[in-house]
Order: structure tokens, then C-alpha cells, then sequence
């Protein structure tokens, strides 16, 4: 499979899967500092997404919140249940994001940082491809270094702070559903 720098956003409209989804945003201070928080409840999903372990992680009924701070190298996706449950946070390694209101982006530098709420486990995922994008000139030496030390202090950070930041997230998807407009 091919590797390419892919570009994300707030509203997640690059999302392929036949997702129906309402979309509430505003400011957010807290965990990473500055930036913006968004709320996806999702309506309808045509093809679900699942954990690695083939659990529903999100689909029909579900909320997808994101955190997007200005100053730190991550984006956040937080996975909740229909029913309100953190499921699973999903931590994106970046260049730096883009704030822009609604139209936030993100260029994905492959690493990710997946953290369950649930269990408290905190693992790293897809160090595969990153060396693979080093490999095909994506990144330079010094990006992909610079891209697997902030792995490494999100990683340090979640296993000391996993439940308050859990706690946050709840927060937070608390604020902004009131946002979302009515179906």
C-alpha cells in the first residue's frame, strides 16, 4: 500500500463510508492548551469504523469529539458510545494544526497514540508508516525524529493523566452537544 501525507479535517467531510452527521464547534482550553473542540454525532453510517480488535468504535447513534490545539503536535479523536461511554481516544501525530474554525485542519505524519479509557492501556500505533513515508522522502530525518519524540511525550503524558483527561472529554462532549443542530 502506498503512503501519502493525507489531510484531515473538523468536519471530517473526507470521511468515506456514507456517514450522515450533525456538527457543533467552538473554542477549547484545557488539555493541549488552546485550540478547538467539534462534536460529530453521527446519524448514519453506511460502513462503520471499528477498533483494531473489531468492536464498533463508531457508527449510527455514536459521537465523535475532537480536539485540535494550536500549540502541540496532536489531534484528538475521542470516541464515545451511543449510550455516552468513552470508547477509545485516538491521537494523531501532526506538523502543527491548522485552526480555522469549522474548516480546522490537520496533515496526518502517520504515527498515531491510541489510549483506551476503559482499560487504561496506552499504545503506539503505525511507527510502520512513518518509516515507510521516510522511506519514500515524505519526511525528512529530522521530521520524522521531531514526530517520534512527541509520540513519546504524548505517550508519558496519557499514562499520568488518562482518567482527568477522560473526565475532560466527557466535559467537553457535554458543552457542545446543546450545539448540534436538531436532526
Amino acid at each position: 500500500m502506498p503512503v501519502c501525507i493525507k489531510r484531515k479535517t473538523l468536519r471530517r467531510g473526507e470521511w468515506r463510508g456514507g456517514w450522515e452527521t450533525r456538527f457543533a464547534f467552538r473554542p477549547y482550553r484545557g488539555f493541549g492548551g488552546e485550540g478547538v473542540a467539534a462534536l460529530l454525532r453521527v446519524d448514519r453510517a453506511a460502513v462503520p469504523l471499528l477498533r483494531a480488535d473489531g468492536a464498533l468504535l463508531c457508527g449510527a447513534g455514536c459521537d465523535w469529539l475532537q480536539l485540535a490545539p494550536r500549540a502541540e503536535p496532536w489531534w484528538c479523536s475521542a470516541f464515545f458510545s451511543a449510550e455516552g461511554q468513552p470508547m477509545e481516544l485516538y491521537f494523531d501525530l501532526t506538523a502543527g494544526n491548522r485552526l480555522c474554525g469549522a474548516d480546522s485542519y490537520f496533515d496526518d505524519y502517520f504515527l498515531d497514540i491510541v489510549a483506551d479509557p476503559r482499560s487504561g492501556s496506552v499504545e503506539r500505533r503505525d511507527e510502520d508508516e512513518l518509516l515507510l513515508a521516510l522511506k519514500a522522502g515524505l519526511l525528512t530525518p529530522a521530521q520524522a525524529e521531531t514526530v517520534l519524540r512527541a509520540g513519546a511525550r504524548l505517550e508519558r503524558r496519557l499514562r499520568q493523566s488518562l482518567p482527568a483527561l477522560t473526565a475532560e472529554l466527557l466535559a467537553a462532549r457535554q458543552t457542545l452537544a446543546p450545539l448540534l443542530p436538531p436532526r
